[in-house]
């Protein structure tokens, strides 16, 4: 049978150093515990995004990212939000 995509949560992810920093969050290193994978996990500040109103931006962000396809870009493979 074919397995169940879900939603990822932080618990499926070991967290490593942060290797940036931007105005609504960070970005830090990290391993996908399934697969493997070493990724960088986009944190961001729900309230912060609210307080700013700036949600079609972040939904434009994840829209354009979900797209693109370039060597010296990073390709987004999922998005995930906690409470």
């Amino acid at each position: 049978a074919p397995e169940e995509r879900r939603m990822w949560s932080l618990e499926d992810f070991e967290l490593g150093p942060r290797i940036g920093t931007g105005n609504f969050g960070h970005v830090r290193m990290a391993k996908e515990l399934r697969s493997g994978f070493l990724i960088a996990l986009k944190t961001i500040k729900k309230r912060r995004v609210e307080r700013l109103r700036n949600q079609r931006h972040v939904a434009h962000e994840v829209e354009i990212q979900s797209h693109l396809q370039h060597k010296h870009v990073l390709r987004l493979f999922g998005f995930f939000w906690d409470q």
